[in-house]
């Protein structure tokens, strides 16, 4: 059974609080994926693992999780213990609406799947939690207003986006763990990072090999077992949210698309519709 205890949309939809619990998760729910957002999560309580680029993380009660937009991960549950967190959604709008940009550091300012974790540690007694109490009392106060046009904000609109302005500012004071995880293998983890910074690239499996020196079938079976998808599923998925971040930059689809490593226009059309159930110019929309 899930419980939703809280959860805040403002009216921009520039950034979402929610916290759940849920008694016995489903653990069909908990794939590898991306988003197209940023993340934190605030890990309350499981008994889970973080997952992020083939590398495995044991999360403890009020450790942070850091993800950006592109970023593979998931929460892998070891058992369907109860399961709480915190989460806070944001899109680019919501750091340059707001003049807060250079909070954007925490979930940018390093690789792929590293530095993904804010320890329990470092959480206690940091700012961020009591910036997470004062939210949680402002939305519980506040309710739910009517506007023009059938729209909805909220009463406590203006201090619940302050508190969570604040919340960043103290998230980006706490330092990240820096140790890279346990890997689930070496190579497939070299591999992905080599992938995320040539997506342009040749990304063949005959290049992959001949670089990492590894077999093309044993990349391909050690690539799955890690990331939950094959290697080309990998390459397929980056890509275009490459090409979405392109296109939404002001790119053409056709630009975009080349520039993010397709061969050409109909096969990211393709990849499109297979990936999203739709072409490009509608899954990838400003």
């Amino acid at each position: 059974m899930e419980n939703i205890t809280c959860i805040k949309s403002v009216s921009d939809k520039s950034f979402r609080y929610i916290h759940k619990q849920e008694e016995a998760p489903d653990l069909s729910n908990y794939m590898v994926h991306t988003h197209d957002f940023y993340e934190l999560l605030i890990f309350l309580e499981g008994d889970a693992s973080f997952v992020a680029e083939g590398a495995t993380h044991p999360l403890a009660p009020l450790d942070a999780i850091v993800t950006r937009p592109g970023e593979m991960h998931q929460i892998y549950h070891h058992t369907r213990s109860r399961y709480e967190r915190i989460l806070l959604n944001f899109t680019d709008s919501f750091f340059v609406n707001n003049d807060c940009s250079e909070y954007r550091r925490i979930f940018t300012d390093r690789e792929m799947g590293r530095e993904n974790i804010i320890r329990s540690g470092s959480m206690r007694g940091s700012a961020v939690l009591d910036a997470v109490q004062r939210i949680e009392r402002y939305i519980r106060e506040g309710e739910q207003v009517r506007k023009s046009r059938g729209e909805h904000r909220h009463r406590n609109d203006v201090v619940i986006r302050c508190a969570v302005i604040e919340l960043l500012h103290a998230l980006n004071q706490l330092k990240p763990d820096s140790a890279a995880g346990t890997p689930q293998s070496a190579a497939v983890r070299r591999a992905a990072d080599y992938i995320n910074r040539n997506l342009a690239g040749d990304l063949s499996l005959e290049e992959l090999s001949e670089r990492f020196f590894v077999s093309k079938y044993h990349l391909c079976r050690m690539f799955k077992t890690c990331m939950g998808m094959t290697i080309g599923q990998y390459i397929t998925r980056k890509r275009i949210l490459l090409a979405k971040s392109l296109y939404q930059d002001g790119c053409s689809l056709s630009e975009a698309a080349l520039q993010s490593g397709f061969a050409d226009y109909s096969s990211f059309y393709k990849a499109c519709v297979k990936e999203f159930g739709t072409p490009p110019k509608k899954s990838l929309a400003r």
